[in-house]
């Protein structure tokens, strides 16, 4: 059986998969007990990403 990876690796999919992993971060975040510390350094790290295409 091929091995099967949830992150795309083309980078234009990798960055939807980002955003919409932080949305739904955001989300779920009270309840895995998540910091809004962590959510804004993957916020950060998203936007990052998202800098790289429009330069």
């Amino acid at each position: 059986m091929t091995k099967s990876y949830y992150i795309p690796q083309k980078d234009f999919e990798r960055l939807l998969w980002l955003q919409n992993f932080n949305l739904k971060l955001i989300h779920y975040a009270e309840k895995l007990g998540i910091s809004v510390e962590t959510l804004l350094i993957v916020l950060n790290d998203t936007n990052a990403f998202n800098q790289t295409f429009l330069n």
